[in-house]
């Protein structure tokens, strides 16, 4: 529902495996927490929300397009 939202198109084509989900204007992540069985991953918010430690898959490294996208990103809103 948050990618249909979020989409410029009516009916996106993406993949939830994927982990991400590029436009021109954003990245979305798509991240799993703990769920209410207690099954739990390394992906955790803190300072209060503000930071996420990610865990993506191992075919997204730092030479990634996407990956250098976001860590531009970040750079960009920390100086």
């Amino acid at each position: 529902a948050v990618i249909h939202a979020l989409s410029p198109v009516s009916n996106p084509r993406f993949s939830k495996y994927s982990g991400i989900q590029e436009w021109a204007n954003c990245v979305c992540l798509f991240v799993n927490v703990g769920d209410k069985h207690g099954n739990s991953y390394n992906n955790v918010f803190t300072h209060a929300g503000g930071r996420l430690s990610w865990f993506a898959q191992p075919r997204q490294t730092e030479d990634t397009p996407v990956i250098q996208r976001i860590a531009a990103t970040q750079a960009e809103g920390s100086e």
